[in-house]
């Protein structure tokens, strides 16, 4: 393992030395990027440019999610990189790339980076790694804080996750559950296609090596509000406890009607995905839900979380991130990572 980091830092400084890059900010390209230009030019550093991009779903059309917080927070950290000096005084463009949860445009954000001649990937919250590795992989572009998820995540050579990803968030859902005293469970959640269709294996995996039973799945379509049918399914096959996964704003209202019909079921969730508002407006409904989380709370009181927060107050005010969103902190964090390995290998 610290092999692979050696030879990652490595790959980025030499990459780092070869792309001289232009003078200029890269331009949006297919509509899928966005130049990560940070705010107030009279203080960049004044070299050529070290471009890097971002991927992740920042918005799905297919459920009318909208994360673009995930390429704030890395805009937010390069811009306290440059307010810094830079990169041995070269500034840092982030270039955020919007895959929306579609596997062609994530391979199309590769070949994006591949055009815009970036020189790593810091953060990627991409569902089809499998699909978009290969292409970094042909063009040696590593690839930092790939959130695992696929095979090609964990085992490809240009890969460096931060975080145990999909993988261990859902293995620990059951395991959670088992903790406080549950024997069996049930899987109830909003069907996001291959988004969720590859949490399954690792949830099933997580409760076998738990040795819990599982009382089956019960699947909501994206576009529903009325979860009561639905649970009451799920709560008629007698599970000791529920791991659940909605988007936010959907979710605070399953927990709701939930709790409605069973206060005191046991309820598992990842973190991330309640807002400080919902929890507040749930009240004592949120009371007692468990979460699995691949990152400490933003709130945590851990130098990295403390830098997290004094980057957002400083250059992203207008930004709200929710307390347990790992996924913000991990694509902060491959930024920063990023930043590291250039001042010192560079």
């Amino acid at each position: 393992m610290i092999r692979r980091q050696l030879g990652g830092a490595l790959l980025v400084a030499a990459v780092i030395a070869a792309g001289c890059g232009s003078s200029s900010s890269s331009s949006a390209g297919s509509g899928a990027s966005q130049s990560g230009s940070t705010q107030s030019q009279s203080t960049q550093p004044k070299g050529a440019p070290i471009k890097v991009m971002a991927i992740a779903p920042l918005t799905i059309p297919q459920t009318g999610s909208n994360e673009s917080v995930w390429g704030d927070v890395a805009l937010a950290r390069a811009e306290a990189i440059n307010r810094a000096g830079g990169i041995h005084g070269r500034p840092l463009d982030v270039i955020l790339c919007n895959e929306q949860d579609n596997p062609n445009m994530e391979v199309d954000c590769a070949r994006q980076a591949i055009a815009d001649k970036v020189v790593a990937i810091a953060g990627c919250n991409c569902p089809f790694s499998d699909n978009s590795l290969p292409v970094f992989q042909k063009a040696g572009l590593p690839v930092i804080g790939q959130l695992p998820q696929g095979k090609q995540s964990v085992t490809n050579p240009i890969s460096f996750p931060l975080v145990s990803g999909v993988a261990g968030l859902w293995a620990a859902m059951p395991r959670l559950l088992k903790s406080r005293g549950a024997t069996s469970y049930g899987y109830i959640y909003a069907n996001l296609g291959v988004a969720t269709d590859q949490t399954l294996p690792y949830i099933k995996l997580g409760a076998q090596k738990a040795g819990m039973t599982s009382t089956g799945n019960t699947v909501i379509a994206p576009t529903v509000t009325d979860f009561g049918p639905a649970i009451a399914t799920a709560l008629g096959k007698k599970p000791d406890g529920l791991a659940a996964f909605f988007t936010q704003g959907p979710n605070a209202s399953f927990i709701h009607q939930l709790r409605e019909q069973d206060p005191n079921i046991k309820l598992v969730e990842v973190s991330g995905f309640l807002s400080a508002k919902d929890i507040k407006a749930l009240g004592p409904a949120a009371n007692g839900i468990l979460y699995t989380s691949q990152m400490p709370l933003i709130s945590s009181n851990t130098p990295g979380t403390d830098l997290f927060r004094q980057d957002m107050q400083n250059y992203s005010k207008h930004v709200t991130v929710s307390d347990g969103d790992s996924v913000a902190l991990a694509m902060w964090s491959a930024v920063w990572l990023f930043g590291q390995i250039g001042r010192a290998h560079v």
